[in-house]
């Protein structure tokens, strides 16, 4: 199987370095100088895990760049995307699988791998947007991220955890509004070649547990994110300090009014939380890489998430808001893009 990866920070080179021991994987980049520049880099992908001394690259990746679809217009499948996963940041994701569209059909499936909640419903409403469309629409999996993995540089990633633990991995589920009859065999494979890597601790779970461990890794990022983006911290800075730690209790209290669909406690959601940061505690989070970067972040998804959803249930959340609202003028600020 061909699996096209659409993002390549730290979790699509990830997936795309352990998928290129078994299949076959194209790079979709971003543009012409991302092209270049991995070029430049020998057309390779260096890893390292935590526990180890050395990188190690790995290279046969074939690539193309987003944007250019010729080819894609003849119409034969051989020309059609046939697994596509997307790790772009939230905000990016409609635009970079619009990029991508004349590939896609009914025969592909897009794997969703992003921050937040709310995207595959933001896709399918606005790519696909009339039943006539929809009918041709690739099939969609939601997936949840519980590696630890940072980017040290363009196509070099340090992977700090996520490998070992029953609760950490990659957890997919195929998204139910867009699940026909007739496609579960093409989704069960794709998902397959997930399954079949160890290292990726990859697990098909079922859509309801997929709802709560997406909810559950929204509160970790929620709790994170937002806070250690705005001090530009580690994880283990954040909760090293007290007044971190009140940070993400007070977070935490706000998430579980809100998503009561967890039915659990504060304490509950600020242990998971904490043990995350402090797992991965050298770890920068993908918000302090943006701002960093100067690039807009993807909080709208996250803590806006929260916001969005407290609105409509009618619940107070003044820490999310604050911390929005500041991470939002550290944007403006730095004039981030």
């Amino acid at each position: 199987m061909r699996y096209h990866i659409l993002g390549t920070g730290a979790i699509g080179c990830h997936l795309a370095y352990d998928l290129k021991s078994r299949h076959n994987v194209t790079l979709i980049l971003r543009s012409k100088n991302a092209l270049e520049d991995f070029n430049k880099r020998q057309n390779q992908i260096v890893y390292r895990q935590v526990n180890q001394t050395e990188f190690v690259g790995k290279t046969g990746f074939d690539t193309m760049v987003a944007g250019d679809n010729h080819g894609a217009d003849d119409g034969k499948p051989s020309n059609m995307m046939e697994a596509v996963v997307v790790t772009t940041k939230a905000q990016h994701a409609q635009e970079a699988v619009r990029s991508i569209k004349p590939f896609l059909s009914k025969s592909s499936t897009l794997i969703l791998f992003q921050n937040g909640m709310g995207i595959a419903d933001e896709l399918l409403e606005t790519l696909w947007p009339t039943s006539e469309e929809r009918k041709n629409a690739p099939t969609i999996v939601l997936g949840v991220n519980r590696h630890s993995i940072m980017r040290t540089e363009p196509f070099t990633i340090l992977h700090n955890a996520g490998w070992y633990k029953p609760d950490d991995g990659y957890f997919m589920s195929p998204f139910p509004t867009s699940l026909e009859q007739d496609r579960e065999d093409q989704v069960q494979t794709v998902m397959k070649g997930f399954l079949d890597l160890p290292s990726l601790n990859a697990k098909i779970i079922k859509w309801k547990e997929l709802q709560t461990t997406m909810m559950r890794k929204l509160v970790v990022n929620a709790g994170l994110n937002a806070a250690t983006g705005i001090l530009e911290s580690s994880n283990g800075g954040l909760i090293a300090s007290s007044y971190g730690r009140e940070l993400i209790r007070q977070v935490c209290e706000e998430c579980a009014l809100v998503l009561s669909e967890l039915n659990t406690t504060p304490d509950d959601l600020y242990d998971m939380v904490y043990g995350t940061a402090h797992d991965a505690a050298p770890n920068t989070c993908s918000t302090v890489q943006d701002i960093k970067a100067k690039r807009l972040t993807e909080i709208e998804y996250i803590n806006g998430y929260i916001i969005r959803l407290a609105k409509e249930r009618n619940i107070p959340v003044p820490t999310n808001k604050f911390l929005v609202t500041l991470l939002h003028a550290k944007e403006h600020f730095i004039q981030a893009k």
